[in-house]
């Protein structure tokens, strides 16, 4: 859906479209083709709590050159307050905010639930979104290298402890009662196979300089 029932206009009279997730905007681009392929990404989130084949986890897949941190859902579309800060800092925000879960920890992929017609997916225009990963789907057959979990209250960027981080990641997988231990088993997977940090709410520029730090060091620790 349009922000304000259409496209509005940028300080450069370019026109483009914001999807929003409850009030805040999910997705504040000029090509509409993302646009398209955010919402279908966030209507297959709904779905996620009633699947059994798989862990599905609200968690958003962040990429900075080959090193994938996994982040707070809702982190990538605040970032994306800072429009091409974000491209600019070689950080690569996915439109999905889930990931499936392999039992082995790995990110996996699974087929849409979504009934809709495949020409209809055809149709769209090419997505071209500098600084996204346009794909409709998360990531897949990707392992993670660390886990980035929000902590109320606190202030910057520290190492976590991997128990919390799992437990957090445990709140937020959507089947974890449908599937009962097996979602929960691959979630500590991932979580026994990535380092585990915390980050609290700041600015958006804050928080993608403790984003870059976390993805620089799991770099200069390979």
């Amino acid at each position: 859906m349009d922000g304000g029932g259409g496209p509005t206009r940028s300080a450069q009279g370019r026109r483009f479209h914001v999807l929003y997730r409850g009030a805040g905007p999910l997705v504040r681009t000029f090509d509409l083709g993302t646009v398209a392929r955010a919402l279908f990404a966030e209507l297959e989130g709904k779905q996620l709590g009633s699947r059994t084949d798989g862990a599905f986890v609200h968690a958003a897949l962040v990429r900075w050159e080959d090193v994938h941190v996994l982040v707070p859902s809702w982190l990538p579309p605040y970032l994306g307050q800072l429009g091409r800060k974000v491209e600019r800092s070689g950080v690569t925000l996915p439109l999905a905010a889930w990931v499936a879960v392999e039992p082995d920890g790995s990110i996996g992929e699974r087929e849409p639930t979504l009934d809709v017609p495949s020409d209809a997916l055809e149709a769209l225009p090419p997505a071209s979104e500098p600084g996204k990963d346009v794909a409709m789907w998360p990531s897949t057959g990707v392992r993670v290298d660390a886990v980035l979990t929000h902590v109320e209250g606190m202030t910057g960027t520290s190492d976590g402890m991997r128990s919390a981080g799992l437990y957090r990641l445990a709140s937020a997988t959507a089947n974890a009662e449908r599937t009962r231990g097996e979602a929960l088993h691959a979630v500590g997977q991932l979580v026994r196979g990535a380092r585990t940090y915390e980050i609290g709410l700041s600015r958006p520029q804050v928080m993608l300089d403790g984003l870059l730090a976390v993805a620089r060091h799991e770099m200069a620790h390979r």
